[in-house]
């Protein structure tokens, strides 16, 4: 059938190139970018390749594609203020703390603090003293000079910011009857950091230098921290005698569960993704890379301690299990037979000679 055409790649190079050839076929003929799609089972096997191949005949395009928040800012700042709490004020945690650049405090400023907590190897109780630091940048030596009044005086003042507003958290925390109460201590100190605003202005600076992805990441990345927030709340509600240990804990699996999926920046742009995550609605052209014996549809591997009768035994006891080799083999047919139906007029099916064909 004409809508239907089959090729085959010496190799993923040659493969993407191909398909970029076709692509520049297809807008020639009339399509346009956002009429397209490029689907892989996994297209992070395609990334550095695809892309030099697309950029080369120019054509707009966008990775659909979801990583949790765990790596975010938001989540680095509740998750090493919980450590500071819970490992005794450690210089490293109060480091990474002020280095996520959401403490108010400029990046100058967090680096001269940095370099004078160093030379004094200032840790723990020494961070809690209730008067300043009076230790001379310098080292061991009677004078100060003009820039080490600078960095003492910086320091200080960092340390008094930051300090303070990480001593108010950690005693709303210990105050906490429940972990509901928590929840709201960590919000309060979000406010109270003003990480609303800092998010929307980072996600402006990115929006003016042209990083439109950057850009959306950062417009969304604090209601969906505060998701993740409510997560906690709702799975440890009915727990008492809250401790801030479980509550850190619980917080790095909400985080890393908590999916920051990426977003088309306009309308006419290809998409790629891989099968089992992207969504492609109203798309004339879908085209497949890897259609290839074991990548896509993938093979369902067995793995895990127990073999493929040890399940079988287990399910018909009644347990549940959570791998199921034939349900994922499912899954896999399903993904490919979803991409395979997903355009309304072209399907464009690339395997290579490296491997065996899968169709």
């Amino acid at each position: 059938l004409d809508c239907v055409e089959l090729y085959k790649a010496s190799d993923i190079y040659d493969e993407c190139e191909f398909a970029s050839a076709k692509i520049r076929e297809l807008v020639e003929n009339g399509y346009r970018y956002g009429d397209i799609a490029i689907i892989a089972r996994n297209i992070d096997k395609y990334r550095g390749i695809i892309e030099p191949a697309l950029d080369n005949m120019g054509a707009k395009y966008f990775i659909s594609e979801k990583s949790d928040l765990s790596n975010s800012p938001i989540a680095k700042l509740i998750l090493s203020a919980i450590r500071v709490f819970t490992h005794g004020w450690r210089r490293s945690d109060i480091i990474s703390h002020l280095k996520t650049g959401l403490c108010g405090i400029s990046s100058r400023e967090s680096d001269l603090f940095e370099c004078y907590t160093a030379k004094w190897n200032i840790s723990g109780k020494k961070f809690l003293t209730p008067d300043p630091w009076n230790m001379n940048p310098d080292g061991y030596t009677t004078n100060i000079t003009e820039r080490g009044h600078l960095i003492l005086e910086t320091a200080n003042k960092v340390r008094e910011k930051l300090i303070g507003n990480l001593k108010t958290y950690a005693s709303e925390l210990k105050a906490s009857e429940t972990y509901k109460d928590m929840c709201v201590a960590t919000m309060n100190y979000l406010d109270s950091l003003n990480v609303r605003e800092a998010m929307l202005s980072l996600s402006k600076q990115y929006l003016e230098s042209g990083n439109l992805r950057a850009a959306s990441d950062c417009a969304r990345m604090f209601e969906i921290s505060l998701d993740a927030l409510d997560c906690v709340c709702e799975a440890l509600l009915e727990s008492n005698q809250p401790d801030i240990n479980t509550f850190g804990v619980a917080l790095s699996i909400a985080f890393s569960e908590s999916e920051l999926g990426s977003i088309p920046t306009s309308q006419d742009e290809i998409t790629l993704g891989s099968a089992n995550i992207l969504r492609t609605d109203n798309i004339k052209c879908a085209m497949i890379l890897g259609a290839c014996d074991s990548e896509f549809p993938a093979t369902a591997k067995d793995a895990g301690l127990f073999n493929a009768q040890d399940r079988q035994f287990l399910i018909e006891q009644g347990v549940q299990i959570s791998y199921n080799p034939q349900s994922a083999a499912s899954d896999e047919l399903y993904y490919f037979r979803r991409a395979a139906s997903a355009p309304s007029e072209k399907l464009i099916v690339f395997t290579r000679s490296d491997s065996e064909p899968s169709i």
